[in-house]
C-alpha cells in the first residue's frame, strides 16, 4: 500500500496498517493525506473517548487532525476541545465547561512575555499547579520558545531544538494565516509529542520489555551465513544506544531470533561489532521455531502481560503472526531500517515516562537467577531459604523509596490489590504511612518490590489504599512472609488494632485475588469488596520460614 493511497485509518487491514507505519509517525505524510484518513464514521467508533482540553495563547488547530490520527493509530481516540485564547492563563472558562475531561494541555508562545526565563519559568508553574489543584487532571504544557519545551507533571520532561534537518519551526509568515508562528513541521511534531508520549502514555499501559529481532533490525546481513557479512551501520548503532538507555530507565531486553543460538551468543561477544551484549538481555531465544512460541516463552520467564510488551521485527509477516497470537503487544517494524524503526519505538505511547528507574540491570539479574532458584526449590522450599539465605526488607516512610513506590503501583498490574495508583500527595497525606517492600538472597539483590499505603480512619482502624507486588518475586513461598510484615510496621507506626482490606476486581489481578482468596478468604471474589482483620490474624500470617531473615529499617 503506498502512501498515495493510504484511505481513511480505520479501514487499514493489518498489513496496510504496517506498511504505513514509518511514513505516518516520522511526519512524511502531508496534511492533506493525514486530513484524508479521518471521516464522519469516527464518531461511531466503538472506543472510549480521550477528552483533551487545550489552553492557549495561539492557535493550535492545525495541529488537530495529526494528534487525533496519530492517537486513533495507536487506538486512542481523542477529543480536542480548544479554549479561548488567554495570554494570563487564567482559566476563566473552567466555569463554564461541563464535559469530563481526561487531560489538560497548555499551549504557551513564549515569545508574548518580556519577563526573564527565571521569572517565566516560577509563573508557569505556577499556572500548572493551579490548573491541576482546581481540575484535579494531569497537565502538559508546550512552551515554544527557542526550543519547543515539553513539562509534564510541574517539570519539564523533553525539548524538541529549533530546526529539523535545516527546517524552521518558527516563521512569523504564518501567524497572519493561522494564528500561530510555528511551521507546519512544527505542528506535527508537537501533535506526535503530544498525542504518542505525554498524553498517550497516561492513557496506555507503560511498556514494560522490549523483544527484538536481529537480521536487519539490530544489524544488516543474516547471521546464519557468515560473521563477516554482518554490517553495523550508524543507524544500528542508534537504535542499539536506545535499547541501552530504554534498559537503564528499567526495561527489560529480550531477543527473538530465527538462528542458532551460539552463532548468536557469538555475534554479541564481539564487543567489535556488537554494542549490546547477553547480559543485557532477560532472555534470548534463538531457534527455528515460532517466534510466537518464543514469545510464550519469554512472557511465561518474564511474568510480563502482553500488552506491557513492544515487539521489534524487520519482517511483516512475523509481525503479522505476533499480532494474531497476541493482539496486544505493540508492534513496531524495522522494514523502513534502524532509523524509522528508533523513530517509531520513541513514538509510542507507554514507551516514554514522565519518571523511569535504573532497575532494569537488577530486574534482568532477578529474572537470570529465578532458573537457579527454580532447581533449588524443587528440592522444596526449604532447600532453598536454606541456601539462597533469602532476607526480607521492610522500610518505613522511607522517602527514598518514595518515588519508586508510586511508579511502581502505576505499572503493578497483576499483584496490584486495590488498583488505587495513588499520587505522592496521598502517600504524604498526615493519616497515612507507607512501607516498601524488599528481597534480597544470595543470587541478587532484588531491590524495592512492592508497597503498602495505609491510612488512619480512627484511633481503632486504619485502612489500606494500596497493596502491590511485582511478580518477578513470585514463587519464592514468601508472600505472605513480605506483606504481613509490612502490614504489621505500618499499623505499628499508626498505632490501630485492626485494618480494613479492600480489593478492586480489575482485568489482570488475578495473583492478587487468588492470595487474597488463600490467606484472608474461603473463595475467590466474584466482585469488588473489603474484609477486616486483625492485628493478631496479621501477626500469625507473618511469621517467617526458618532460614528467612526480616530487616525493619523505620
Amino acid at each position: 500500500m503506498s502512501t498515495e493511497s493510504s484511505g481513511n485509518l480505520l479501514n487499514l487491514n493489518p498489513t496496510e496498517w504496517i506498511e504505513i507505519q514509518g511514513s505516518l509517525l516520522t511526519g512524511k505524510l502531508s496534511r492533506i493525506q493525514i486530513s484524508e484518513m479521518l471521516d464522519d464514521d469516527l464518531k461511531e467508533l466503538k472506543q472510549d473517548t480521550v477528552n483533551v482540553r487545550v489552553w492557549r495563547n495561539f492557535a493550535g488547530e492545525p495541529m488537530a487532525n495529526a494528534f487525533r490520527v496519530l492517537g486513533l493509530y495507536w487506538g486512542i481516540s481523542y477529543e480536542l476541545e480548544f479554549m479561548g485564547y488567554d495570554d494570563s492563563f487564567s482559566f476563566v472558562e473552567l466555569l463554564d465547561v461541563n464535559v469530563a475531561i481526561s487531560i489538560e494541555v497548555i499551549l504557551i508562545d513564549r515569545s508574548h512575555y518580556e519577563m526573564s526565563d527565571d521569572a517565566f519559568t516560577a509563573w508557569i508553574k505556577d499556572r500548572e499547579d493551579y490548573l491541576t489543584t482546581v481540575t484535579g487532571n494531569a497537565v502538559v504544557t508546550v512552551i515554544a520558545a527557542e526550543e519547543i519545551v515539553y513539562r509534564f507533571g510541574g517539570m519539564e520532561v523533553s525539548r524538541v531544538v529549533s530546526k529539523i534537518a535545516n527546517q524552521p519551526l518558527f516563521d512569523s509568515r504564518y501567524e497572519q494565516i493561522s494564528g500561530s508562528r510555528l511551521t507546519p513541521k512544527a505542528h506535527f511534531l508537537i501533535a506526535r509529542e503530544l498525542a504518542a508520549t505525554w498524553v498517550g502514555s497516561t492513557i496506555a499501559p507503560p511498556k514494560k520489555l522490549i523483544v527484538v529481532d536481529l537480521d536487519f533490525t539490530l544489524h544488516d546481513g543474516i547471521l546464519g551465513e557468515s560473521q563477516l557479512n554482518i554490517k553495523i551501520t550508524e543507524g544500528y548503532l542508534a537504535l542499539q544506544e536506545q535499547l541501552i538507555a530504554a534498559k537503564r530507565r528499567g526495561f527489560m531486553l529480550a531477543i527473538i531470533s530465527k538462528n542458532d543460538l551460539k552463532d548468536v551468543l557469538d555475534l554479541l561477544a564481539s564487543q567489535s561489532m556488537y554494542l549490546l551484549n547477553e547480559n543485557d538481555f532477560v532472555s534470548i531465544e534463538a531457534s527455528w521455531e515460532s517466534k510466537c512460541i518464543a514469545m510464550s516463552k519469554i512472557l511465561e520467564k518474564t511474568r510480563v502481560n502482553e500488552d506491557s510488551v513492544i515487539f521489534i521485527d524487520d519482517n511483516p509477516v512475523e509481525l503479522l503472526q505476533m499480532k494474531a497470537v497476541y493482539p496486544s503487544i505493540s508492534l513496531v517494524s524495522a522494514a523502513e531500517g534502524p532509523d524509522v524503526a528508533g523513530e517509531t519505538l520513541r513514538y509510542l505511547p507507554g514507551f516514554q515516562r514522565q519518571k523511569g528507574d535504573d532497575l532494569g540491570d537488577t530486574r534482568i539479574r532477578d529474572i537470570q537467577s529465578n532458573e537457579e532458584r527454580l532447581e533449588l526449590i524443587q528440592n522444596g522450599l526449604n532447600a532453598y531459604y536454606q541456601s539462597a539465605k533469602p532476607q526480607v526488607k521492610i522500610s518505613i516512610q522511607d522517602e527514598k523509596q518514595l518515588e519508586r513506590l508510586v511508579d511502581l503501583a502505576r505499572r503493578s498490574n497483576q499483584f496490584n490489590l486495590t488498583l488505587a495508583r495513588a499520587g505522592i500527595e496521598n502517600y504524604r497525606n498526615d493519616e497515612s504511612t507507607w512501607v516498601g517492600l524488599g528481597l534480597v538472597d544470595h543470587f541478587n539483590d532484588s531491590g524495592v518490590i512492592g508497597g503498602i499505603l495505609l491510612k488512619k480512619l480512627n484511633p481503632e482502624e486504619c485502612l489500606i489504599q494500596e497493596l502491590f507486588l511485582s511478580c518477578r518475586v513470585l514463587g519464592r513461598g514468601l508472600e505472605n512472609s513480605l506483606i504481613c510484615q509490612g502490614i504489621l510496621a505500618g499499623i505499628k507506626k499508626l498505632g490501630s488494632t485492626r485494618i480494613r482490606l479492600t480489593w478492586t476486581m480489575g482485568e489482570r489481578n488475578d495473583p492478587a485475588l487468588k492470595w487474597l482468596a488463600n490467606t484472608f478468604l474461603e473463595d475467590l471474589p466474584a466482585t469488588s469488596g473489603q474484609i477486616t482483620i486483625s492485628v493478631v490474624d496479621v501477626e500469625n500470617l507473618a511469621v517467617t520460614p526458618q532460614g528467612v531473615e526480616v530487616e525493619i529499617k523505620d
